[in-house]
């Protein structure tokens, strides 16, 4: 009998586990009620086909994520910090989804630029509205949809079968030696590949995991000494937000009860590694490398970690590793490359795309390969950009900001002079001359907040390459070589 997440979740009701979800308030689901919440919401979506969950981490939210699978729908998790120009772009894709959002989903959906056909339902809702059309496109389900950035302008739809979540779920457990007494803090969303697995390898296991609204070093140091959490996935911002406080503040004594802790989704260098495992007690915090195309490539264990503090690790199991030159060839050990990765965790295409993901996956990360195996990242090859934990190729942010400005805007990060650092948003139309606040302001409700730019510089032409695409070398060295910041710099941001 091929295992379920319906199944899953049954046996451990019917084994008598204790808690499945809790989250701040007090609010608690075991595993019988979780059951009975999934099978319950299962029953009432009836023939629905794809499900968009525009809501914050919340059991009910979880309760909406595990019955669209087991209803055989296709879902897609949105983080509702990723701003209503993605969202819009994603609802684009579906023929008739059904969205369910909480409050601050609601509100965003708000801003969603009309014309897009999609059923709102609210997480209480007992029956949501009834679908009108059937989907255009053919749909995984049962499966959980990642969307990621795409260098065309249009986020990339990465489907994940309901059996290939579980078999995530099964390794994540057996490497991190989870068991049913543990408690995990779930800080990540599950649009975020590290967010989603580490909910599933907690549920399969029988374990408790423990919703955390906040970022804020306080509520994450509550809900770490209050629900008695063993282990949590962090992102380089959380962990730099912690870091800045002093060795003794309350946070780091909470987290010291910690028996594991994970840097996920991007590095904070070697000296920081090394102080937040020396902070948590020692011998506890594993380094992870992955991406949504192909869940997991390389992890760093403690016990590693004080001999290569800047390396992202070996291969995974079932993985295998290798950095290939320009030319495609094998880089010998310590050579900078391409990293590439084959093996378990791969995925099997986009939605929407008719080719299958065939060979080995070719990251767009340049990293190195010591002798030992270890990785070492060491930067990108293409237009992809992260800033507070969140990534988006340019051209994604350009077709936005184009959408709600009616004009053509070229994004890019000078590494020297006045810009430095800086996502500077450039145009060259006349109508927006003198007016870069009030362009700042249109582009609010649609780019994520962090995407928001630092400066707005208007050009009397933008640069080209000889096929009519933007030129963002000759962009950047002409912002580089300004001597100083323009009169119309910094972009107004309240």
């Amino acid at each position: 009998m091929t295992e379920t997440v319906l199944r899953m979740i049954e046996a451990h009701a019917r084994a008598g586990r204790g808690i499945a979800l809790s989250g701040p308030g007090a609010v608690e689901a075991s595993y019988a009620d979780l059951f009975a919440g999934i099978a319950a919401r299962a029953k009432s979506l009836g023939d629905e086909e794809a499900i968009v969950l525009v809501a914050s981490r919340q059991p009910e939210a979880a309760v909406w994520l595990l019955a669209g699978l087991a209803a055989g729908c296709t879902v897609l998790p949105f983080d509702p910090r990723q701003g209503a120009g993605r969202l819009s772009s994603i609802l684009s894709r579906f023929a008739d989804p059904l969205v369910a959002c909480d409050r601050t989903g609601a509100a965003l959906i708000g801003r969603v630029e009309g014309g897009q056909q999609y059923r709102a339902a609210q997480l209480d809702d007992d029956v949501p509205p009834p679908r009108q059309k059937a989907e255009s496109m053919a749909l995984p389900g049962p499966a959980i949809v990642l969307a990621t950035s795409g260098s065309t302008g249009q986020s990339k739809l990465v489907p994940i079968p309901e059996t290939e979540l579980l078999d995530r779920a099964g390794i994540e457990r057996d490497w991190f030696g989870l068991g049913s007494a543990d408690v995990t803090l779930g800080l990540l969303p599950w649009s975020f590949d590290v967010g989603l697995t580490q909910l599933f390898s907690t549920l399969l296991t029988g374990a408790r995991h423990h919703l955390v609204a906040s970022w804020l070093p306080q509520d994450i140091a509550s809900a770490a000494s209050g629900s008695g959490a063993s282990g949590m996935a962090a992102t380089p911002a959380i962990w730099s937000t912690l870091l800045a406080l002093d060795p003794g503040h309350p946070a780091w004594a909470a987290l010291a009860g910690l028996r594991f802790a994970t840097v996920s989704g991007g590095d904070i260098g070697a000296e920081a590694v090394l102080e937040v495992d020396r902070r948590l007690g020692g011998g506890k915090l594993f380094k992870t490398y992955g991406q949504t195309e192909f869940f997991r490539i390389t992890s760093l264990r403690p016990e590693q970690l004080p001999g290569a503090p800047g390396s992202v690790g070996p291969g995974y199991p079932g993985v295998r590793i290798e950095i290939r030159d320009d030319e495609d060839q094998p880089c010998p050990p310590s050579v900078p490359g391409e990293v590439v990765a084959s093996g378990a965790g791969r995925m099997p295409g986009y939605l929407g795309e008719a080719a299958a993901a065939d060979g080995p996956h070719r990251t767009g990360d340049i990293g190195r390969i010591d002798a030992d195996g270890r990785l070492t990242l060491l930067g990108r090859r293409d237009t992809l950009i992260k800033r507070m934990d969140q990534r988006v190729h340019l051209e994604e942010l350009e077709a936005q900001a184009r959408a709600a400005v009616g004009a053509t805007v070229i994004f890019t990060v000078p590494r020297d002079g006045a810009f430095s650092g800086q996502l500077v948003a450039c145009l060259s139309d006349p109508a927006w001359s003198g007016h870069e606040t009030e362009l700042v302001k249109r582009l609010r409700p649609v780019l994520a907040a962090p995407f928001l730019p630092d400066r707005v510089h208007w050009i009397e032409a933008l640069p080209q390459t000889a096929t009519g695409k933007p030129d963002r070398v000759r962009l950047a060295a002409y912002l580089e070589n300004l001597k100083q910041t323009p009169l119309n710099g910094p972009a107004e941001r309240a």
